[in-house]
This record gives structure tokens, sequence and C-alpha cells, in this order.
């Protein structure tokens, strides 16, 4: 049978149970205000982050923007470059080529001018060659006159120094006869 001890302590157990699960109670909201606080702390730190982040990433886009519009300006600026650069080589290139033209057109002409020349020197070459073969054919001719003029007067000369060596032979033939005639003269 059921005493009042053992109700009393039956009571008093529920009472210590009562209090150890008013204690487990109070520590369970403790517990749950203080996770309520840091899951408070924890999503109030999450926003800050996400803020932190969203505006880091607004940065980096408006970051990519501007480096992409200055990117664009300066391939801008490079295309406008080598479009120039495109241009002004073309227009040297173009003033080469008319040069070389120029240049082959002058080569062209001074070649003809020294096939004029060539002509013209060995036209005058032929001349000379036809000139100096005359004067020699002339000078072969003077000589050949000079030579047989030569001759006759030596032949004429050797001729009169025959007759003027027999003049005087004759003379001196003569003189010796009217020498020694006169001696007979005189010696008688």
């Amino acid at each position: 049978m059921i005493t009042i001890s053992s109700v009393s302590r039956f009571g008093e157990s529920i009472r210590k149970i009562e209090q150890e699960n008013r204690k487990t109670n109070e520590g369970i909201v403790n517990q749950s205000t203080i996770l309520n606080d840091k899951l408070i702390e924890i999503r109030e730190g999450v926003t800050n982050q996400s803020t932190i982040l969203n505006e880091k990433l607004i940065e980096i886009r408006e970051g990519i923007t501007n480096q992409s519009a200055i990117l664009n300006d300066k391939l801008g600026e490079t295309g406008e470059g080598i479009v120039n650069q495109s241009t002004i080589l073309n227009d040297k290139l173009t003033k080469i080529e008319e040069s070389l033209v120029n240049e082959q057109y002058n080569i062209n002409k001074v070649e003809e001018m020294c096939g004029y020349i060539r002509e013209g020197i060995n036209n005058q070459s032929k001349i000379l060659n036809d000139k100096m073969e005359e004067l020699i054919k002339g000078s072969t001719n003077e000589q050949r006159i000079i030579n047989d003029s030569m001759r006759r007067l030596i032949t004429h000369s050797e001729s009169q120094q025959t007759q003027m060596n027999d003049t005087l032979s004759s003379i001196a033939t003569t003189l010796k006869d009217i020498s020694a005639k006169m001696s007979d003269v005189l010696v008688r």
C-alpha cells in the first residue's frame, strides 16, 4: 500500500523532476536564446558579407566596364593608327614604285643613249680606221713616189757624176796633151 512517506518521496521526486525539467527548460531557453542570437549574428554577418560582396561585384563590374571601354578606345586608336600607317605605307610604296618606273625609264633612256654613243663610236672608229688605211696607202704611195724620185735623182746624179768624171778626164787628158805639147815646144 501506499504510504505517506512514499507519496511524499514520490512528490519530492516529482518536484525534483520538475526542478530538473525547469532547469533543463531554462537551459534550453538560454541555449535557444544564445543560438538565436548567434543565428541573428550569422545572418547579419552573411547579410553584411553579401552586401560587401555585392558592392565588390558592382565595383568589379564597373572596373571591367571601364577597362573594356579603355581597351575599346585603345583598340579604336590602334585600328586608326594601323589604317593611317597602312595608308602612309601604301603612299610610300606607290612613290617608290613610280620612282622605280621613272628610274627604269631613265635607265632605258641611258641604255638607248649608250647604244647611240656605241654606234657613234663604232662609226667613228670605222671612219678613223678607213682614214688610217687611206693615210697608210697614201703614205705608202708617197714613199714609193719619193723612192722612185730618189732613184731617178740618184741615177741622174750618178749619170751626171759619170759625165763630169768623163768631162774632167777628157779635160785632164786635153790639159796633159797641151802641157806635153808646150813642153815639147819649149824644149825645142
